[in-house]
């Protein structure tokens, strides 16, 4: 189990890297929400709630379209308790599209 969320961090940090290339908002922030759902694997639901603000942040508001997004809220919501979630949560809604890549350093690697 271990290696596989090693090589869905790489995974991860690739497609991130893609989707700041392409300059598209809507895409960063879905790969965002993908490494909160690895945060959460990992056992980081703090890392994963921020993670989930700074997807609402790059994007400009929270996106709807992506359906592991509910999910991935919920798990680390419930892990944290409403206080923490929101309190971690506003601590990504800084993030924008330019600086998606340093939100991921600054959450997983903390």
């Amino acid at each position: 189990m271990a290696g596989d969320l090693v090589a869905a961090r790489a995974r991860q940090d690739q497609a991130l890297e893609l989707a700041v290339g392409s300059q598209d908002a809507p895409v960063v922030g879905a790969v965002l929400v993908g490494v909160a759902d690895l945060a959460l694997r990992l056992g980081r639901p703090a890392a994963a709630a921020r993670l989930l603000g700074a997807a609402t942040g790059v994007r400009g508001g929270p996106d709807h379209s992506v359906l592991d997004r509910p999910r991935v809220e919920a798990a680390a919501r419930d892990a944290l308790g409403e206080e923490a979630f929101a309190e971690a949560y506003a601590g990504g809604l800084g993030y924008r599209l330019e600086t998606a890549a340093e939100a991921v350093r600054v959450t997983l690697d903390a």
